[in-house]
């Protein structure tokens, strides 16, 4: 039975509930992570990635917030390139899923304060508006689906022009519970900048909005929350049509993600 999506207005694809980010899930972006104890008894995190293209993006997002003193994201002690490898600060805490109501409440706030600091950055090397952008990137992945889109879906995704005029911010792109650490002093650290790039600021928020349309425990309440961080109006008119874009192509990336790509 198709589920009914606020995003959709209509059936939605059936997909696992989560999942890491479709335009880096292939296995050779993943990364091997482990706690190293220095002599001192200081305590830091190695971060080994497999392939070039997460390590880079997670260098130089941690090089670049480092140099804009942005302090919710972990000190970058050192990288080799050739061994694909970043030294980390460790980071103590727990995620805002082991807090309790309202405490996890201030810790998704303060997740968006701390966005809302990111900087604005120009697309490298993709002048594209981000309107046009926004439309190739779901053609690329209805492109790709086993199964018809559903007309739900793809009305929603034939609404890029939403983006018209927008402008690209440092975005983080995988916002969930994992990510995000509550130090015990309640201040928030933002772990994995792995998929870090310039893009839509509703790249942050289709994750939780997402589970909050397939009623995941808490995620309307921490959409919620996040957004009020951020200073987002989820309802504005224009902001809603951006976020439902992003929705959608969320489902349609997992669901090529979960499956694999048609073949040619």
């Amino acid at each position: 039975m198709p589920r009914r999506s606020a995003s959709g207005k209509g059936a939605t694809l059936a997909l696992p509930a989560r999942r890491r980010d479709p335009e880096s899930m292939h296995a050779g972006e993943q990364a091997a992570i482990s706690l190293h104890v220095r002599p001192d008894g200081a305590r830091e995190v190695h971060k080994r990635y497999h392939a070039a293209a997460g390590y880079l993006r997670e260098r130089d997002a941690l090089l670049g917030l480092a140099e804009a003193a942005f302090e919710a994201a972990p000190t970058l002690l050192g990288h080799d390139d050739t061994s694909r490898t970043l030294r980390l600060s460790f980071v103590p805490g727990v995620s805002p899923a082991q807090l309790p109501p309202v405490a996890r409440a201030r810790a998704w706030a303060s997740v968006g304060a701390a966005l809302a600091l990111l900087p604005g950055l120009p697309p490298p090397g993709d002048p594209m508006p981000l309107a046009d952008a926004m439309a190739r990137r779901a053609r690329a992945w209805t492109d790709r689906l086993r199964t018809p889109l559903p007309p739900a879906l793809a009305a929603v995704l034939a609404d890029a022009d939403a983006f018209r005029g927008a402008e690209r911010r440092l975005c983080h792109r995988d916002l969930r519970d994992d990510n995000v650490r509550v130090r015990p002093d309640g201040t928030v650290v933002l772990l994995d900048w792995g998929q870090a790039r310039p893009d839509a600021e509703e790249s942050d928020l289709c994750r939780l909005a997402r589970a909050a349309e397939d009623d995941e425990p808490g995620a309307a309440a921490d959409l919620a929350a996040l957004c009020a961080g951020l200073g987002y109006d989820r309802h504005d008119t224009l902001r809603a049509r951006r976020l439902a874009f992003t929705v959608a192509l969320e489902r349609v990336a997992a669901a090529v993600t979960a499956t694999g790509p048609a073949p040619r």
